[in-house]
This record gives structure tokens, C-alpha cells and sequence, in this order.
């Protein structure tokens, strides 16, 4: 059987400056705790930059014995070749 207790918060600072994380537990197979942690700062059309930060711990305490830490950064700009 697996339990899966998820819980998402956001939090948006300005329509286009935002945060939001995505937290998990998962105690199928051992003792697993995921974070998805998110940093938008918008432009036009859906464009600008993203910060991503990702965590996945194996322990009985978050975020100790990681099996797995990742930061993503993207910057996305919309170019008019044309003009």
C-alpha cells in the first residue's frame, strides 16, 4: 500500500513575480521526502526567469541524506527576428 501526503503552497508577490513549492511524503517503499521549490519572475508572453530547486531525501528528518539535489536555472526571451 502506499500513503502519499502532498501539499502545495504560492505565493504571488506582483501578477508576475511569484513562488511555489510542491512538498511530499511517500513511505512506500522507504521514508521519501520530495521538494519542488519554484522562483518565476515573468515578462511578456509567458517568457523571463525561472529558478527550480529540487530535493529528494531519504531519512526519518527532511531534507538530511539526499538522494538527489538539483537547481535549474532558465531565462527565456522572446525574439523578433523580423522587425
Amino acid at each position: 500500500m502506499i500513503n502519499l501526503v502532498q501539499t502545495r503552497i504560492s505565493y504571488s508577490f506582483t501578477p508576475r513575480l511569484y513562488v511555489q513549492g510542491l512538498f511530499q511524503y511517500s513511505n512506500s517503499i522507504g521514508d521519501l521526502w520530495s521538494a519542488n521549490l519554484r522562483f518565476g519572475w515573468l515578462q511578456a508572453a509567458n517568457t523571463g526567469l525561472f529558478v527550480v530547486f529540487n530535493d529528494v531525501s531519504e531519512s526519518s528528518q527532511p531534507f538530511h541524506n539526499s538522494l538527489g539535489r538539483t537547481i535549474t536555472v532558465k531565462y527565456s526571451r522572446l525574439l523578433n527576428v523580423l522587425r
